[in-house]
């Protein structure tokens, strides 16, 4: 395995984007850095934005080139990061969020690290909606399908079907279908 596959190995056990086994499965199907991204975009599992900053950041470690601005600023606004540096989450809480995540994620369910977080009661709802708004996100709720999602600003479109996103008119959790 060559540097940039084994650092892109660690960046994703670090994400807990995909834990020992799913890895194992990868990199006997992925040859390279670039089809193992394009595999894990194709399944839904990583977006096509954070393959290309993946991709990036793993090229430029490879080289011994520091990161970007861009990526340090998102490296410094993930959820957990801002979440740890208000002080509303200790950081073994984290861990057991991230955990619990990956394990949910082996049974192939997806659910955010906020939503998790709340379902342990480590944060409430209006704090993970406080987190979400220093991140330049909402959660929105579509119109013509039901389904809840956590936007950036200033996206207003369903991804699944297209409808408009409005501000829910109440959420008692905090929930994502997308």
């Amino acid at each position: 395995m060559d540097i940039r596959m084994r650092l892109l190995v660690r960046m994703l056990r670090q994400q807990g984007i995909a834990d020992e086994h799913l890895l194992g499965d990868l990199l006997r199907i992925s040859p390279d850095v670039e089809s193992l991204l394009r595999h894990l975009v194709a399944h839904g599992t990583i977006s096509k934005d954070w393959a290309v900053r993946a991709g990036d950041s793993v090229r430029r470690k490879a080289r011994g080139v520091p990161p970007d601005a861009k990526t340090l600023v998102a490296q410094e606004r993930s959820f957990g990061q801002l979440a740890l540096r208000k002080g509303l989450v200790a950081v073994s809480e984290l861990e057991a969020g991230i955990l619990e995540q990956q394990r949910l994620f082996r049974m192939n369910l997806r659910f955010r690290i906020g939503e998790i977080l709340v379902r342990q009661g480590v944060l409430t709802v209006e704090q993970v909606r406080e987190i979400l708004t220093q991140q330049g996100k909402s959660t929105l709720r579509c119109g013509s399908c039901g389904a809840v999602v956590v936007a950036q600003e200033g996206n207003q479109e369903c991804s699944s079907c297209h409808g408009e996103l409005r501000e829910p008119g109440y959420l008692s959790v905090v929930r994502a279908d997308q």
